[in-house]
């Protein structure tokens, strides 16, 4: 599965005044701020015996975000793959055992 997100909007964060709400003032004017956020994921399921299930999955997060507000230009890249295993055994009839670790 994937996902995808893309921003392109103007400065918004401060008001003219209560009667223009969501206009910036004159000094923010045409102030832009740009993101890309996607992630991807996948899932893994095993059967390894009738009473013992494994699951795996696995999450790659990455975010891009750039702005011109005021007289700089910000900029900032981030990234994170995430990892996680599961087993589930049904060691009795009313009785299940869950245990897993993760990771990124």
């Amino acid at each position: 599965m994937a996902n995808l997100l893309h921003q392109e909007r103007y400065n918004f964060l401060y008001w003219v005044g209560l009667d223009r709400a969501l206009v910036p003032p004159e000094a923010q004017q045409g102030d832009r701020i740009t993101s890309t956020r996607y992630n991807i994921s996948g899932q893994y399921r095993n059967v390894l015996a009738g009473d013992l299930l494994l699951t795996a999955r696995a999450m790659w997060f990455r975010n891009t975000f750039s702005s011109d507000v005021g007289a700089s230009l910000d900029q900032s890249t981030s990234g994170v793959l995430r990892a996680e295993a599961q087993a589930t055994w049904a060691f009795a009839p009313r009785h299940t055992l869950v245990a897993g670790s993760t990771g990124s």
